[in-house]
């Protein structure tokens, strides 16, 4: 099955006050990360809508094998125009898509790799009760979303959506972790410390047992 995925990276990052896409966590960029995560679950193609400071996230992303589009109105518009300007631009046909934001970094392969595994036309993966990102679409809900004409941008598309829709709960807290402003990003590099350190344990008991 061919996986494709949008990533929106187009916005301001005004509540931020830098430019979130590359902010750091450990060794790698926010955005970085996001795309190592979607190639480890297999993702094919991965086009990354840009718009402020294009040139330098294109620059940035040039080696690691992902398309880039540009919101050439990105400071008038919202997500949701970037997200179906990035499906409307995917090269080839992609039977599924994974849509997300920019700053959802941690999201880790195995939750993608679950969210794969189910086969409703929207699937969305749910931690605490509470639904996160990415969002995977069929290839028929991708033409649904993009023939959405109401309010609420990608919320309001989806909730048209609702009764084919599969939530997924996952043991995975990164769905939710999303950053506008410097207290998340903080929040969200502790929480990575906090994942990371508990990786190291683990493995290290392995090596002892």
């Amino acid at each position: 099955m061919a996986y494709g995925a949008v990533i929106a990276a187009a916005g301001l990052s005004s509540r931020m006050g830098e430019f979130k896409p590359l902010l750091r966590i450990r060794d790698k960029t926010m955005i970085a990360t996001l795309v190592g995560g979607l190639r480890a679950a297999g993702v094919d193609e991965i086009l990354v809508v840009t718009g402020h400071n294009a040139e330098r996230l294109e620059a940035h992303l040039a080696e690691l094998g992902v398309d880039f589009l540009r919101n050439a109105d990105y400071a008038h518009t919202q997500m949701f125009e970037s997200i179906c300007l990035g499906l409307r631009g995917l090269r080839r046909p992609c039977e599924r898509v994974f849509v997300t934001p920019g700053d959802v970094p941690l999201v880790q392969p195995e939750t993608l790799r679950e969210m794969q595994r189910r086969k409703a036309a929207v699937v969305r993966p749910v931690y605490g009760g509470r639904q996160g990102h990415p969002v995977l679409l069929s290839a028929e809900a991708v033409t649904q979303v993009l023939a959405y004409g109401g309010p609420d941008g990608l919320r309001g598309a989806l909730r048209q959506l609702y009764d084919k829709t599969e939530r997924v709960e996952v043991p995975d807290e990164g769905v939710l972790l999303d950053v506008d402003t410097p207290e998340e990003f903080q929040m969200m590099l502790r929480r990575e410390t906090e994942r990371e350190n508990l990786r190291l344990m683990a493995e290290a008991q392995e090596v002892g047992a």
